[in-house]
């Protein structure tokens, strides 16, 4: 019988051990995930190119700004960003990560 937070798997005498806790860095970088996801899927359905460059300004949760602000390289890296700039005036949606995002070509 496998502790409490682990899953265990075997087969044809091999096993195998996952830790399921949720560290505050996979909380993290899940977080972070959502936010590439939520720009991406807003970038195709606002019309704009594969290869256009944008501007992002966006706001979210405040316990969540933080981790964002942190990744804020890697997320314009994946997203095409120029710019990525936290704006706290923008209103947040009605989503997950109570993230909300305008963009603009940049």
């Amino acid at each position: 019988m496998p502790k409490s937070g682990w899953m265990v798997a075997s087969h044809d005498g091999e096993s195998v051990a996952l830790d399921l806790a949720l560290t505050p860095t996979l909380i993290e970088a899940g977080n972070v995930r959502e936010v590439i996801r939520f720009i991406q899927e807003r970038r195709k359905s606002d019309g704009f190119e594969i290869s256009d460059r944008i501007k992002v300004r966006w706001n979210t949760d405040p316990a969540i700004v933080l981790a964002i602000s942190s990744a804020a390289s890697h997320i314009s890296d994946e997203v095409l960003a120029l710019e990525f700039t936290h704006d706290p005036s923008i209103p947040a949606e009605d989503n997950d990560l109570a993230i909300s995002a305008i963009l603009e070509k940049a």
